[in-house]
């Protein structure tokens, strides 16, 4: 039987994109099996600019403390999702409905919600005593679009495609420091470097694309980023979602850490066999840079055991594992 539910989700600069992406592709897949789906965002965020952009139904909030809204919309579900990382006791409290599913959750859900979904290696096993019921976690909860699993690279011989991405708002300014930290390879490649919605060029970046000793294009507002990972030879991202994006697709990468939690979820990836670490962006130089890559560039089979890896590691299937959770609560 459709269902209504409320999505309570953020984006901006420091939050990142990535819990707002895979909560649209949540909404998607829950809109075409029937249900009604609602978000909660905060005023004048970039979530409500691009909720907004997308059409999505959408409720504002006044802050994370304008309980009396987020009171008023869950009283009209029948289930809320959270996903803000650790939810607070005031937060829950002010829920009207009886179900709630939180996602990278080691606040109050822990203990109160039907269902937790921790996806993300940072939020693992950092639980109190007792607070394990409901709780489902791995890569194997990782919400992907389902035809990015369909989307399978040629691992080439040697790596001449180099794609750049470090998430929908860039918050470190690291496509300019790290464009130009390429020099140090020992070849000229063709870079592609994404730029997200939330991400703004600087006069390092400009400098960096004119000084550059590669062939660079910049992407903004790329309408499909799955064809652009598919047709890279190589990858160096961030450690957000987009490291269970390339690792389900098999696309080969080098990762580096943009924030603390990230540190993790690369350790963990690196130590499946699935990518290349690079290590923390503030410690980043060229010579770091060089040597773990340059192998990468040569070596078909290096890339091609990432590839393997990868696929093996992240299957692709959590979105559809999701809604399974869901619309069981709702039954």
């Amino acid at each position: 039987m459709p269902s209504s539910l409320a999505i309570r989700v953020d984006a901006s600069p420091q939050r990142g994109l990535g819990h707002l992406v895979r909560m649209g592709r949540l909404a998607d897949a829950l809109t075409a099996r029937g249900h009604g789906v609602r978000f909660l965002t905060d005023a004048g965020s970039l979530g409500e600019r691009l909720l907004r952009e997308q059409g999505r139904d959408i409720a504002i909030m006044d802050g994370a403390d304008d309980f009396a809204t987020l009171t008023r919309v869950t009283a009209t579900v029948d289930l809320t999702v959270f996903d803000v990382l650790d939810t607070r006791d005031d937060e829950i409290d002010a829920v009207s409905t009886g179900h709630m599913v939180c996602f990278d959750d080691c606040g109050a859900g822990l203990r109160r919600a039907a269902a937790v979904i921790n996806p993300i290696v940072f939020s693992w096993n950092r639980y109190l005593p007792g607070c394990r019921q409901g709780l489902f976690e791995g890569p194997d909860y990782m919400i992907l679009p389902p035809r990015l699993v369909a989307a399978r690279p040629m691992v080439a011989a040697k790596a001449h495609r180099l794609l750049m991405a470090f998430g929908g708002t860039d918050t470190h300014g690291l496509s300019g420091r790290m464009l130009t930290l390429l020099g140090a390879l020992p070849r000229s490649l063709h870079v592609r470097l994404n730029l997200g919605p939330g991400a703004v060029p600087s006069p390092t970046l400009e400098q960096a694309v004119r000084t550059s000793l590669h062939r660079v294009d910049i992407l903004r507002g790329v309408p499909d980023l799955v064809a652009e990972m598919v047709r890279a030879d190589l990858v160096i991202c961030g450690g957000g979602i987009m490291l269970y994006e390339l690792t389900a697709m098999g696309v080969p990468c080098a990762a580096l850490a943009t924030e603390d939690h990230e540190v993790l979820n690369i350790a963990w990836f690196a130590g499946q066999g699935c990518i290349a670490d690079l290590g923390n962006h503030a410690v980043l130089t060229a010579d770091i840079l060089a040597k773990r890559v340059t192998p990468l560039l040569d070596d078909g089979a290096v890339r091609r055991r990432l590839s393997d890896t990868g696929k093996a590691t992240v299957d692709g299937q959590g979105l559809s594992r999701v809604v399974t959770i869901i619309e069981d609560l709702l039954s």
